[in-house]
């Protein structure tokens, strides 16, 4: 039986605990903190995706901890209806065995019964022949013949009874043969669910973490495109100053040359080839 959620399993109330929500806010901080670092946000955009990435995080948080109830509460139900289904196998295994014992006893009893119906016609045979020795010998042979076909009477009676239990016994197996089918299609079903409800698990755990996710994924391709959106933003940045600087020279260059262009207003040749330097890396020129 799955343990119940608690506020721990959320957060320990503190930055380093080990609750869901800590552990994602943690890894979520650090890369907040690098894109800061290094200068690939402002502090206004830091303030923005800290909030984003707070209310993300909860919901991530809130959303795998439910998730973790839910599968284990699945688990549990299709391992418990497995068994079931395990043990409604070996009955009818049992039940079967059962009839076909009692089908072979049948047959043995039908099989007597003919020996026994052979034996009285050879007996009414021989009476036959003796049947002219007296008549009181006749009027035995007479009760006796009586006698006989009262046991054909039996015999086909008990016959008919036989046959009459094997076709119920027939019937019987092929309802316990589709009570079987049903029960094999049944497993193979839950089988198919926990297959789906495993690789549900996958694809929930891949929304935040990254190990195990292809580049040929529907998130690995949305993790490349994020990429290439942040660097084409660089890009633009670049070409964007480089623009500013090579507008700046070409005005200065045709309306004044005297005009200086140094260290101290950035605009000297050295800082617009810097510029125009690392256009070019970012294009990959």
């Amino acid at each position: 039986m799955a343990d119940p959620i608690t506020i721990t399993d959320l957060t320990a109330g503190v930055i380093t605990g080990d609750g869901v929500f800590d552990k994602l806010m943690a890894s979520m901080s650090s890369q907040l903190q690098e894109e800061y670092r290094t200068g690939r946000i402002t502090g206004t955009e830091y303030a923005s995706l800290y909030a984003a990435t707070l209310q993300s995080s909860i919901d991530r948080a809130l959303t795998f901890l439910l998730e973790r109830d839910k599968n284990l509460l699945e688990r549990e139900i299709l391992e418990k209806q497995r068994d079931t289904l395990e043990l409604g196998k070996v009955t009818v295994v049992k039940e079967q065995e059962i009839l076909v014992k009692q089908k072979d006893a049948l047959v043995i009893a039908e099989t007597t019964a003919l020996k026994q119906q052979e034996l009285l016609v050879k007996q009414k045979d021989a009476l036959i022949v003796s049947e002219t020795t007296s008549l009181r010998e006749q009027e035995i042979l007479e009760k006796q013949r009586d006698t006989l076909e009262i046991g054909k009477v039996t015999a086909a009676h008990e016959r008919d009874l036989a046959a009459a239990q094997i076709l119920n016994m027939q019937a019987a197996t092929c309802k316990l043969q589709a009570e079987f089918d049903v029960l094999v299609k049944t497993l193979d079903k839950m089988s198919t669910e926990i297959l789906l409800l495993n690789q549900k698990k996958v694809t929930e755990t891949a929304q935040t973490n990254g190990a195990g996710i292809t580049a040929d994924s529907v998130i690995g391709k949305q993790t490349l495109l994020y990429g290439n959106q942040a660097s084409a933003f660089l890009r633009d940045a670049e070409q964007k100053a480089a623009g500013i600087m090579t507008d700046v020279w070409n005005v200065s260059r045709t309306t004044d040359e005297a005009t200086v262009r140094d260290a101290t207003n950035k605009l000297a040749d050295a800082n617009i080839g810097a510029v125009v330097t690392k256009l070019m890396d970012g294009v990959g020129v």
